[in-house]
């Protein structure tokens, strides 16, 4: 198939400034602060995405053919908060939805950590925690990105590219932490998530301008 953008509309961005670009993207706060919403989220996201069959199956003794059944569950959460989001943007600043949504997935979040460091509240509570903190995904994915790329609206290419390259690696963190501190039992899933979900609502609380 031909290319069908006519040739006066073509980039014709070199190398060199494309790495310029990416600078200029790691050097501006506000860009960078959505981003680094999006990427905390995520590395708390994928903190649970690894360690849950482990939780669920190993410690808990759920089956695995239930624990598909427990992981969808966040799913269906998900998609409810997505569209619900669908009409709350056209009521309420993006930034405000954001800030909000960070705020209810920690505090989902630490509950999570204090139910899984006091080892209260079994399984029911931990599904329970997560099911809220994975929900709000429907919010934070859409808002952040949508507010990172209005920031630096010359470079969005640059700018959507550098996002998911960090929202996709940020998962090699959260396998290497737990990894690295697994101590047997949901804890450590437990306080990364939380720690980062908590560092998500910091960057987006200090957003300014």
């Amino acid at each position: 198939m031909p290319e069908t953008l006519p040739a006066e509309k073509r980039s014709q961005a070199s190398v060199t400034r494309a790495f310029h670009n990416y600078y200029a993207l790691l050097t501006n706060a506000r860009y960078m602060r959505f981003t680094l919403c999006l990427t905390f989220y995520y590395v708390a996201a994928y903190a649970f995405i690894t360690g849950s069959p482990f939780v669920y199956i190993t410690y808990f003794g759920v089956d695995p053919q239930h624990y598909g059944w427990l992981f969808a569950v966040n799913i269906v959460g998900l998609m409810a908060v997505s569209m619900v989001n669908r009409r709350l943007v056209h009521r309420y600043p993006l930034e405000a939805l954001l800030k909000n949504a960070v705020f209810i997935a920690t505090i989902a979040a630490i509950m999570l950590a204090v139910t899984t460091s006091l080892d209260v509240g079994g399984i029911t509570m931990i599904v329970g925690a997560v099911f809220v903190y994975f929900s709000m995904n429907g919010i934070i994915a859409a808002t952040s990105t949508a507010c990172a790329l209005d920031a630096v609206p010359n470079v969005a290419g640059s700018a959507s590219a550098l996002m998911g390259a960090l929202q996709y690696g940020s998962g090699i963190i959260s396998s290497l932490l737990l990894a690295l501190f697994s101590d047997g039992t949901p804890w450590t899933m437990g306080w990364i998530i939380a720690l980062f979900t908590a560092a998500s609502t910091l960057m987006a609380l200090t957003v300014h301008g």
